[in-house]
């Protein structure tokens, strides 16, 4: 299954057939474990006769062993506020029926059933916090998400958690990736618009790569060809002085942009279709296997790549927004200015510049900076995904705003001093007005509802498709 389309049916809060209890490969781990745990001579597993963590080795009595499950998620449910939005919470379910239906895991029937109601509910959702996981596994958050589940509708007044169900409800990638899924849909906008916007800059300005020059790059490189395709003009720079690298460049960052929106979205489609919970649960032979696939160290290392390259395009962003109004690009006076506004828009990309210092302050840190490790050194390796959403969310804050005011700036030069024929129905929405922050106010609004639909349907060719 693709991202994409786990987007899809968790927007319109359904499943596929594939999911439904008769024809889910989600049901066969629960019947091996009981294989395992009922045979002539029971091996020890992690969570089901045994308990957890740095604790693996005391064994549980027989009287002990359905407790112990209620027990586990209770203990683990120690987050607070700020909570993840009702979206995020229905992408972290979604990615768990995801993960249980590549098989491993040790859901019975009637707790499968209980999830697929709570995935298809609009009153499901359970507050769980952002910021208390530390990615070995994201147990603190996942407890929160199975007391909702098995507290939904007195789902526990009717039926008891069986062997390792408490285990399984909370154990995996399913928070990082949930988190992770929710945001891909605000990132492929960015990316739309973020071509859309460099775009707009050639046919405004005039600068930017020629169109008819792009086979001179490199024709072989599809993407880079496409994005060159698209971004590029027809007319010829007059003059000797070369144009800004950051208007040059335009190709190149977006290329690098497409690539990392790829990157991560490949990478949310090879994990949501990946078992992950500890140990797994083989029939073929039959056995628990202790292993990590509860970690998505890719998936990280993707984000982090994504946030880098926002912070490039923004970058570029800052510097193309300083030459356009540097006095260089015809039609345009230098900062804008006008006869009764003497200063013109001179603090405009000292603005946008002070959005992007705040972003390399608070996402300076990569997430494997440094190591960790609890449990007495049992869980000593963590993959700090939700930390690294949680920059990723930052970034993509700091680039809609960095984004919003350039798009404020092509607007306020269109309006003024070049009147482009043919500006695309969004650039219309924001012009009028006399003051920019209102301008900035609505380029923010249409960025966020309307993209540019020409970029948008090269983005998800390019990178999504």
């Amino acid at each position: 299954m693709r991202a994409t389309t786990l987007i899809t049916l968790a927007r319109a809060q359904r499943v596929p057939e594939a999911w439904q209890p008769d024809d889910t490969p989600a049901l066969a781990g629960h019947l091996s474990l009981s294989k395992l745990i009922h045979s002539e001579t029971p091996p020890a597993i992690y969570g089901a006769n045994r308990l957890v963590g740095h604790l693996d080795g005391t064994e549980l009595e027989a009287e002990d062993i359905a407790r112990f499950q209620l027990h586990l998620i209770e203990s683990h449910r120690i987050g607070g506020p700020p909570w993840m939005s009702d979206w995020q919470v229905r992408c972290v379910t979604y990615a768990k029926l995801a993960a249980l239906n590549s098989g491993g895991s040790t859901i019975s029937r009637p707790l499968y059933k209980q999830i697929l109601r709570c995935a298809t509910a609009d009153d499901f959702a359970p507050s769980l916090p952002v910021n208390a996981s530390y990615s070995a596994g994201d147990v603190i958050p996942a407890a929160h998400w199975a007391h909702g589940v098995i507290n939904h509708e007195n789902y526990l007044q009717q039926q008891s958690l069986d062997i390792k169900e408490g285990l399984s409800l909370i154990n995996g990638t399913f928070v990082h990736l949930g988190q992770a899924l929710s945001l891909l849909p605000r990132v492929e906008r960015l990316v739309a618009n973020s071509l859309g916007l460099s775009r707009l800059f050639a046919d405004i300005t005039g600068c930017g790569p020629l169109a008819s020059h792009w086979r001179a790059v490199d024709p072989t490189d599809g993407p880079l060809a496409a994005c060159w395709r698209f971004l590029g003009h027809s007319q010829t720079p007059d003059g000797d002085r070369q144009e800004s690298v950051s208007v040059r460049a335009a190709p190149q960052l977006a290329d690098a942009l497409i690539s990392a929106l790829r990157q991560f979205a490949g990478e949310l489609d090879t994990h949501i279709n990946r078992p992950a919970d500890n140990p797994l649960i083989s029939d073929h032979p039959l056995a628990a296997i202790s292993q990590a696939s509860f970690l998505a160290p890719r998936l990280t290392v993707a984000t982090a790549g994504l946030i880098e390259t926002l912070m490039l395009t923004g970058w570029g962003n800052v510097q193309r927004a300083q030459y356009l109004l540097s006095g260089y690009v015809p039609g345009i006076p230098a900062q804008a200015v006008e006869p009764d506004r003497p200063l013109g828009l001179i603090q405009v990309p000292k603005r946008m510049m002070a959005e992007l210092e705040t972003l390399r302050l608070n996402t300076g840190r990569r997430a494997f900076a440094s190591g960790g490790a609890t449990s007495e050194g049992i869980e000593d390796l963590w993959s700090h995904g939700m930390a690294a959403n949680r920059q990723l969310e930052t970034a993509l804050e700091a680039a809609e705003s960095i984004m919003a005011l350039e798009f404020a700036l092509l607007a306020w030069c269109e309006e003024r001093f070049t009147q482009t024929a043919n500006v695309p129905p969004a650039l219309k929405a924001i012009v009028g007005g006399t003051e920019f922050q209102t301008m900035a106010i609505k380029a923010l609004a249409v960025l966020q509802t309307a993209p540019f639909t020409q970029a948008s349907r090269l983005t998800r060719q390019l990178a999504l498709e």
